[in-house]
């Protein structure tokens, strides 16, 4: 998170907080101080358990100084300040570039369409977005030799209309490499129908936690609908799913911080590893068949190794036997009900 989200323990914050009615347009008061405590220091045992590791960042608001609301929660950032907000995000990039942690992609607003005053939140529109990368972000970033990638939207699968506005402007989409989706309302087809207009344009998974083996079916889902990747949210909470400040209630997360400071692994991580332990990056999704039966399905790639990999997700109440065919051989496996299974080969 570029700043704090809604998942906090302290008081909300950005990197440029100031009085109520103070500005600073030069963000001579820019710093990351507030991330040192705990964040900073969890990506770098994060880089070094995988040195290979992507971060995606996105903010939930501009300083408030920034905004039409005067405060994190809710309003529009000023048209006035776009080149302000612009040079904010490249200056978080330089920063923690300098702390030896790479951002591999941002987003320009977590959410854009929610608009809530009692947690950091900013609205934005799809012209909004695209004047803001074409005229300001994008050429800032070329200026400045950024490599980290500009994904847009970054919210529902319901409103495409406000990817096509950035991605239908030639100048604006020459700076995006991709759309980010979550899941909270629409249907993941939406994807395909977006793919199918920007063929050149990557589809991204980038936020929703889904649960047990229907959750698996729904990565399916996600997957072949073109996106690249699938991003949970959240990863860890405690056994009162806290900290959490926001408005929104949080399920139980996939990894459990107990009162005792054990550490419970819940179903849901072992599930996210059937795809995650096997599915190496850049590896390329293979056309499969899905059999006609409820609640099953599968997924298959080609990994850059050459190994092939078959993720498949029974969750009737059932066994169900099925098989296998890849060119010249093949094999048949009985699933259990409720159950997931992982398969690698050599083709």
């Amino acid at each position: 998170c570029i700043g704090s989200s809604d998942f906090i323990g302290e008081e909300y914050y950005t990197y440029c907080d100031l009085p109520e009615g103070e500005t600073d347009e030069a963000l001579e008061h820019f710093s990351i101080e507030k991330d040192r405590t705990y964040l900073i220091p969890v990506l770098k045992k994060s880089l070094e358990y995988n040195p290979d590791i992507l971060f995606l960042a996105s903010p939930w608001s501009p300083p408030a100084w920034m905004k039409t609301s005067g405060k994190l929660g809710g309003g529009k950032l000023k048209p006035e300040y776009f080149s302000v907000w612009a040079k904010y995000l490249l200056k978080y990039i330089q920063a923690y570039e300098a702390e030896g942690i790479p951002i591999y992609a941002i987003t320009v607003q977590n959410e854009p369409n929610m608009i809530h005053m009692d947690y950091p939140t900013t609205l934005w529109n799809g012209e909004m977005q695209r004047d803001f990368i074409r005229d300001h972000l994008g050429p800032l970033f070329k200026d400045n030799n950024i490599k980290t990638l500009i994904w847009c939207w970054d919210h529902n699968w319901n409103n495409l209309d406000f990817p096509r506005a950035i991605l239908g402007d030639p100048q604006a989409a020459q700076y995006v490499d991709g759309t980010g989706f979550h899941l909270y309302e629409g249907k993941v087809e939406a994807q395909s129908e977006l793919k199918s207009e920007f063929p050149d344009k990557h589809i991204y998974f980038t936020e929703g936690s889904v649960f047990r083996t229907t959750g698996a079916i729904r990565i399916m889902d996600i997957i072949r609908n073109w996106s690249r990747t699938y991003n949970a949210w959240v990863t860890m909470l405690d056994e009162h799913r806290k900290p959490n400040r926001g408005p929104h209630s949080a399920s139980a997360t996939i990894i459990e911080l107990k009162d005792d400071l054990s550490v419970e692994y819940r179903y849901d991580y072992f599930m996210y590893g059937q795809f995650m332990k096997f599915i190496q990056r850049n590896a390329l999704r293979i056309d499969s068949n899905i059999p006609d039966i409820r609640n099953f399905s599968n997924i298959a790639f080609l990994n850059p190794d050459g190994n092939m990999v078959l993720v498949a997700a029974n969750a009737t109440k059932k066994e169900i036997v099925f098989a296998v065919s890849c060119n010249d051989k093949s094999f048949s496996y009985t699933l259990p009900a409720s159950s997931i299974a992982t398969f690698l080969w050599k083709p």
